[in-house]
């Protein structure tokens, strides 16, 4: 009997032990944040330089955030092609509504996946796009968008028999600064005491 229930709680506690450990690599981690005004111009940066906003490689990503990309979606890459793009978020902070532009040279396939540092996927969009484009994300409920919570951004661009040809990442802040406060670079340092 007392090799039973040790032998059930060394299995318990095996399995609490792997699932800590899952959780914990698919922790994010956000250290630095590249700031954009409400018309996408660069104003400054708070933190450690990354790769935040730049076109990386497919194996520069862990496996978990490969799986973000790989999740499924209801947009095929039917007529597609790879072609040149372009991604653009402002503002960064935001504080209602993120904003997305987007352009390509042909057809592609446009994903976005919205995690939070804890890796849990607080929103995602899926698109076809050719030329220019652009959308707004609402971020605007703090029940799921808190003021002062790090996102992570995870973007992509497909083909047809090219999946991922182009992808990168990128962290924002949600933060309710008063209206005066809109991100700009002449209150770079309120911006910074008031969001970070």
């Amino acid at each position: 009997m007392n090799k039973n229930i040790f032998l059930l709680s060394t299995m318990i506690l095996a399995i609490f032990n792997m699932a800590c450990k899952k959780s914990e690599t698919n922790r994010i981690k956000i250290e630095g944040f590249q700031l954009f005004d409400n018309l996408g111009n660069t104003i400054g940066r708070i933190g450690p330089a990354d790769n935040d906003w730049q076109f990386i490689n497919w194996s520069s990503l862990s496996s978990f955030e490969q799986a973000l990309l790989n999740s499924a979606d209801t947009v095929n890459t039917n007529n597609t092609s790879v072609s040149s793009v372009s991604f653009n978020p402002y503002p960064n902070p935001v504080k209602f509504v993120s904003a997305i532009g987007l352009a390509s040279a042909d057809s592609v396939k446009f994903k976005l996946v919205i995690v939070d540092e804890s890796g849990a996927v607080l929103k995602h969009i899926e698109k076809k796009i050719k030329g220019p484009s652009s959308f707004l994300i609402d971020v605007s409920d703090r029940n799921i968008f808190p003021a002062a919570k790090s996102l992570r951004y995870y973007y992509s661009f497909s083909a047809a028999n090219n999946l991922h040809f182009k992808i990168g990442y990128g962290d924002i802040k949600i933060c309710d600064y008063p209206f005066f406060l809109e991100p700009s670079s002449q209150n770079l340092h309120l911006i910074e005491q008031t969001c970070f």
